[in-house]
Parts: structure tokens; sequence; C-alpha cells
């Protein structure tokens, strides 16, 4: 159906192309492609419209949504008001570029400026979806509603509704957030020194009601450090006069300043890190019932940071913070419930804190919950009740559960079994970063299943996900470097995760050096990799391990040895092992 609506925009300028009267009606098709493609290489607006038509149908030329894609966006940018429209659809539905519904919203608002009808409804329509899902919790719509009022655009103007938004998103962790923060707080202080005297008195009440995160403190200070990296003075100046005041608050019980310093020495900022100095200030403003600092202090317990880890401690910081009705702690108080981790295990605890967190729009314990039935974490697997759960949260944007959703549909797990729709959401989560996503996507890309079979878009998804450490991936992209004779990137890829006790690798390894790929052979490296491989189950290893005890290869020849690795596991523990 979308690409219907999407096609449909495109048949209707092609229609107009072809029915111009510049040229001839005795023109073929490809002469007709020829000299449209010529006049929108110059630079003209409309024929660089109708070129991206003729792509996305297919009209003389192969269809392709990319280079449909470019041709689009380069009369958009001219001020087409056709090709904004499009363009617009293209973001939309994903076609030809990465699916991005604030890039959408961009350009469809550009086209209603223009008085297009269909993009004033539309954009309507999706500054009602934005409000909805920001409403709901959702952190990556409450960053594009922030940054909506940010740049005025489709709402009027108003930093102090964009600061407000920008918080509820950083405050469930999102990236971009915490940097808009800092963006808007400078604009507002501007607005203030050039005598906006409703931004005066907002700065002035502002660490008295704790409405600038602590997040975004962090943030200006690095803003600061990249400026006085280039050289400005002022920055550097600014940067240590503030961390003066913040100190001085901090020393005179200004629970805002303790936790601010906290995070300071936490994150390394300013100062050296120091967890010790970094417990100190934020227990600080955690015992005078700050419920983020309360959450902070469970999570160094937690984790053992800056004190010897205590999960007896870190409970009862983060019931302290979940009775105040903060989210991200419930949801801690929920697992350490579910896990029995400084509390015993009760799975109706666990289950009514993750619930409360998630009306909150805490989208991460919506996820855990599902996660709970998928998996049958102290209750009876339930596919269809993990799925209710999984879909309410991607609904709201979380890449995790998307990337679940993708494994249901793949596997049939809950749902009749829709290679079509594990697609659909694993290429949403992987568009998010989720490295899971990234390296099913890859696999269904070279399996073709889903969608057309390529081996080159399946790598690509691959080696992303590589990049972010996933093994599966890894070892994938490394034998893609040996089929295409890169044989030193190969090897030092293998290296690397065999050292980080990786098993395949450490069995790849051994035969790179068994078989000099690359490197100069060497036997001796090659038993101590291919034993290493071998003690933990891996068969190939194993009988690479019998041709070098019997051959005497690398070690002291010993048939005996090679005969104990010729056998079958199970004897091998049996007799050899006993």
């Amino acid at each position: 159906m979308k690409k219907i609506i999407f096609l449909f925009s495109a048949i209707t300028i092609l229609c107009v192309t072809t029915s111009s009267k510049v040229y001839s009606a005795e023109l073929t098709l490809q002469e007709l492609y020829n000299k449209v493609r010529g006049v929108a290489e110059e630079g003209c607006a409309q024929y660089q419209l109708h070129l991206g038509s003729a792509y996305a149908l297919g009209v003389a030329v192969e269809q392709n949504y990319s280079e449909a894609f470019r041709w689009f966006k380069k009369s958009a940018l001219q001020g087409n008001v056709q090709a904004q429209y499009t363009l617009a659809l293209m973001y939309l539905h994903g076609m030809g570029n990465i699916q991005d519904e604030m890039q959408a919203l961009i350009w469809m608002e550009k086209a209603a400026r223009q008085g297009h009808e269909d993009a004033k409804h539309i954009t309507a329509r999706g500054l009602a979806r934005i409000k909805k899902y920001a409403e709901g919790g959702c952190s990556q719509y409450q960053f594009y509603l922030g940054s909506l009022y940010f740049t005025g655009m489709l709402v009027e103007q108003n930093y102090k509704e964009a600061l407000k938004w920008f918080e509820k998103s950083a405050n469930q962790g999102h990236e971009y957030s915490q940097a808009a923060i800092a963006e808007t707080f400078e604009k507002m202080k501007k607005l203030a020194k050039e005598g906006n005297t409703q931004y005066q008195y907002f700065l002035e009440n502002m660490h008295l009601r704790g409405a600038i995160a602590v997040q975004s403190c962090s943030e200006i200070f690095r803003r600061f450090e990249k400026l006085s990296e280039k050289g400005c003075e002022y920055a550097q100046l600014s940067a240590t006069k503030m961390l003066e005041e913040i100190k001085n608050s901090a020393q005179q019980g200004c629970v805002f300043a303790q936790h601010v310093l906290g995070r300071m020495y936490y994150e390394g900022i300013e100062v050296d890190k120091n967890y010790s100095l970094a417990l100190k200030w934020i227990k600080l403003a955690a015992e005078q019932g700050d419920k983020i600092a309360q959450a902070s202090v469970g999570w160094m317990y937690y984790r053992g940071e800056g004190i010897r880890q205590d999960y007896r401690r870190a409970y009862r910081w983060y019931i302290k913070s979940a009775k105040q009705g903060f989210a991200p702690a419930q949801n801690s108080l929920g697992l350490m419930y579910l896990r029995g981790l400084g509390v015993v295990r009760n799975q109706r605890e666990a289950f009514n804190w993750l619930k409360k967190a998630s009306e909150q729009g805490y989208v991460t314990a919506t996820y855990n919950i599902g996660l709970m039935y998928y998996r049958g974490d102290r209750v009876r697997k339930n596919y269809d009740t993990a799925l209710k759960w999984f879909t309410k949260s991607a609904k709201l944007g979380y890449a995790s559960s998307k990337n679940k959703l993708g494994q249901m549909y793949y596997f049939g797990r809950g749902v009749e079994k829709d290679y079509y729709q594990a697609f659909k959401w694993l290429k949403l989560a992987a568009q998010q970063g989720n490295i899971r996503a990234k390296a099913n996507l890859g696999r269904m890309y070279r399996k073709g299943l889903g969608i057309g079979q390529s081996y080159s878009e399946g790598l690509k998804w691959q080696r992303k996900a590589a990049e972010q450490g996933d093994i599966r991936s890894q070892i994938v992209v490394g034998f893609e470097y040996r089929r295409k004779q890169k044989y030193n990137e190969a090897f030092q890829l293998f290296k690397a995760m065999a050292e980080r006790g990786i098993t395949e690798a450490k069995g790849i390894l051994g035969l790179f050096y068994f078989d000099g790929i690359g490197i100069d052979q060497n036997y001796e490296q090659a038993f101590r990799w291919l034993r290493k491989a071998a003690r933990h189950g891996d068969e190939i290893s194993r009988v690479s391990l019998v041709q070098l005890y019997s051959e005497g290869r690398g070690v002291r020849r010993s048939p005996l040895r090679a005969l104990k690795w010729r056998v079958s596991p199970a004897l091998r523990v049996a007799f050899w092992d006993r």
C-alpha cells in the first residue's frame, strides 16, 4: 500500500512529462529519457523531478529507488514542491534511503508551506502522531517534539517546551537529547542577556526547581572542552568559573550542585575521574531526598564503582528512588526482585515494579516484561504475552523490542512464521543501531528471506554489526576478507577475537598458522591455538590437532595423544580424562 501511494505520485509526475509539448510525440521513450537526463544534469529542477520519476517507476531505465531519491532531492533542494512532497514520502517509507520520520516531516512541511494540500494533511497527522507517542513516553518522539519546539517548525517556537521534552528524553538515555538540552540552555541564556525578561526569570529559578537535567551540565562542560581544544581561552575560563561555582554550591549543601559535581567526578569531566569522590557527592544529594541521585547511588553499589559491590545497599537506594516514582529505579528494582539480587526472589514484586515503570512510559521496563514471558524467567513461558509487551514497546520506538519481534516472526514464536514481517522489524531496529538486529538483517539479506537476496547488502549490515562487536558477524567478515585474499585483515580480525577468548576464532587462527595463510607458517603457534579451541569442543580443531600429534609438527610426536584427540569427546571423558 505504501509503495502504491508513492508510485501513484511518481506516475502523476511522469504523465505530465510525457504529455509535455517540449518534445515531439514521435520520440521514443529512450530518446525522451536521454533528453530529460541531459536537461536534469544541467540543473533544471523540473527535469530532475521527471528523471527521479523515471527511476522510481523503471521507465526507460531499471527501477532504482536510490537513484530516484537522489534526483528528487536535487529538485527538492531547489524548491520544487512536488519533489519535496515525493521526497518526504520516500523518507517516510524508507525507499531509496534510511527511513527517517523527522526528515519526512521536514520536507512535508516545506511542501505544505508552498500550498501542497496533501502535504498539509499529512503534516498535521505527523504532528499529532509525534505528540501522541511523546506523551506516551517514547524517548525518540520526545526528542522529535523538543526539536519542533526548538526550531519553531509546525508549532510556535518555545524554548521552555523544547527543554521540557528534551529532558524527558534525556532521562531515558536518548543520546542526542543531552546535547540538545545544552544547546537550548545556551539559547535561552543568550535571549536573557538580550533583555528577554521571561527567560531571565526562568533562568533565575532554574537551579532551585532543578529544571536543568544533571546530564545537561556535563554536556555544557564537554562543549567548553571542545572549544578550549580549538584554542578558545574564553571557553576554558568559563569552564573553570562554572566548576568553582558548582564546588562552592555543593559545599554549601545545594542538592543539584552536589549531584552535578558527583557526575563530573564519575565521568571525569574537568576533573580527574574518581569514583570515590563521585559516590561521596552523589550520596550527599541522595541523602537529601534527590530521587535521581538515589538511583545513581544504587547503580554504583550495584556495579561496585567507588565502593565494594553490595546488592543489598543497591536495593535500599533503588527502593527509596522507586517509591518516589523514578521509573529507571523502578525498572532496576524489578530486575533485582526477578534475579534475587540483594533481596529474596519475588516474581510478583518484580512484575509490579516493572509495570509501574512501564505505565510511566519507561519503554525499557515494558521490554523487560516481554522478556520475562519470552524466556520463561520466573514465570511460565508465554510467547503470546511476550508478543503483546514487545509490540507495545516497539511501537514506542524501542529498538530491542523491534529486534525481538523480528526474531519471533522469523521463528514463528507466538505468531505464524512470516519472513516479510521479520525483515520489516529487524530493519527498523537495525536503523536505530541495534547490534543484534544488524547481524540478523545481514543474514536475511544474504539468504534472501523476506527480501530479494543481496549478498553485498547482507555483508554491509554484518560489517556494521561486526564493528559493534558481534562475534558471528566478525567471523563472516573475516571469511569475506579471506575470500577476497585480504589475508592480513582476516588474520588480524581473527587474532583479536581469539585473544578475547572466542573459541571458534581460536580454531580459525590456528588454521591460519597451520596453513601459513598471509603469515609465515608456524606449527608451534598453530598447535597452541588449535589445542585451546579443541579443549572447548571445536571439532575442526580436534581433527587438525590429531594431525599435528601424528606428524610431530609444532609438538613432540605422540601417536597416543593423537589417538586421544581422534576419539569422540564422550569416549575421551570416559577413558582418557577419568
